[in-house]
């Protein structure tokens, strides 16, 4: 009867220490979870800011070229600029779409790992295009913008124009650089961390 009691209490400590144990893993994914979240959270923020832009610019610039209907130089830069906007503003939903799905992915550390390595690789693959599609932009806004700045006579010294284009060009190159590895080290943090919460699950 003794040794009855010894083994029953046994399974109970054992039991216990099973629940902390439990519960520490709980405690850890969800504390993880919360970090790659936050960072998330605030990606798909700046992405949904950059809709907002877009579709600003899509309505800007489909009523300057109403305007110009005229004068074929801002009317087909202005539609051409349309064009790049839609394209942008149909890969920055998607991307969007990709933040949400990694910040709802919660239930287990093996679909939050999917989801951001689902969106690091379509980030990854999203960027070359994205950066031909922001050069081309320059290049179509860049009369309007002139313009609308009243340098009218830009197109009797290309110059303005050719010198306007590669100052931006080259600011939004840099830029587009730094946030692509700022993005990659953020993917990569999320991944490292989440990788350790399944080894440690094991």
């Amino acid at each position: 009867m003794e040794l009855e009691d010894l083994k029953q209490q046994w399974q109970a400590q054992e039991q216990k220490l099973n629940d902390h144990l439990n519960l520490n893993k709980e405690i850890l994914k969800q504390v993880s979870f919360s970090r790659v979240n936050s960072t998330f959270k605030y990606m798909g923020v700046a992405e949904f800011l950059n809709l907002v832009v877009l579709l600003g610019v899509i309505i800007v610039y489909s009523s300057f070229s109403i305007s110009s209907v005229g004068q074929p130089v801002y009317f087909w830069s202005g539609i051409a600029t349309i064009l790049i906007s839609v394209i942008y503003l149909v890969l920055s939903s998607i991307e969007w779409v990709g933040y949400l799905q990694i910040t709802s992915s919660n239930d287990t550390v093996l679909k939050k790992q999917k989801a951001v390595l689902v969106q690091m690789k379509r980030v990854g693959q999203f960027f070359v295009f994205e950066v031909a599609l922001g050069l081309l932009f320059i290049v179509t806004a860049t009369p309007m913008f002139l313009k609308l700045k009243q340098v009218d006579r830009w197109m009797d010294n290309l110059s303005v124009y050719f010198l306007s284009v590669a100052v931006a060009s080259v600011i939004s190159i840099v830029l587009c650089i730094v946030m692509y590895k700022y993005y990659m080290k953020k993917f990569k943090n999320a991944e490292e961390e989440l990788k350790a919460i399944e080894e440690y699950e094991k």
